[in-house]
């Protein structure tokens, strides 16, 4: 319901303790059109208590049920972040797929969500209230203690989203000089 998703201007978050940053998205904003193919959709909110698995067991871990105590194990909405198995996944070989999302560091030339930024991901870590997974620089998954710290305002985020299935593509390869044109 934001700025972006309205392509309106407003202020967005910028930081902590609730600081704000004026911004536009009057031009780069979601269109009408577009907001129509996104699906809305159950996101899951289960964990695990370490990141030190592969990005399958990291799949069940995040379709669970195991949480940090009085927390949902799912919302539903049309926007979220990707999660630590797609992370996993995205390295396409079957040796990242063996290897834990921990030491993923060896895999950064084969994925394409790598891309040497700091960046949070859906999942909570089920062991404690304030830890939550991300990217690191290196390219290692991992969680980190936050409590209303400056220090992680810089981190980058991908929204992610379920596309309904009447969506098509009608041109393009996908790659950033031709990206996929949609349409229902």
């Amino acid at each position: 319901s934001g700025v972006y998703y309205n392509r309106t201007s407003g202020v967005c978050p910028s930081g902590a303790n609730g600081a704000t940053v004026s911004c536009d998205f009057g031009i780069s904003g979601l269109t009408d059109l577009s907001k129509n193919m996104i699906e809305r959709c159950k996101w899951y909110l289960s964990g695990h208590s370490n990141g030190k698995i592969q990005a399958g067991n990291y799949y069940l871990a995040e379709r669970g049920t195991t949480v940090y105590s009085g927390r949902s194990v799912s919302w539903i909405g049309k926007v979220g972040l990707f999660y630590p198995s797609d992370y996993g996944y995205a390295a396409g070989s079957s040796k990242c797929l063996e290897t834990i999302l921990f030491d993923y560091a060896s895999c950064n030339s084969t994925n394409w969500l790598f891309n040497s930024k700091y960046q949070w991901m859906i999942t909570p870590f089920s062991s404690s209230s304030f830890n939550v997974t991300r990217i690191n620089s290196s390219g290692i998954a991992d969680s980190v203690y936050v409590i209303n710290n400056m220090t992680y305002s810089n981190y980058g985020v991908r929204p992610t989203v379920y596309l309904k299935s009447n969506v098509i593509i009608t041109s393009g390869d996908g790659s950033s000089s031709d990206p996929y044109q949609l349409d229902i």
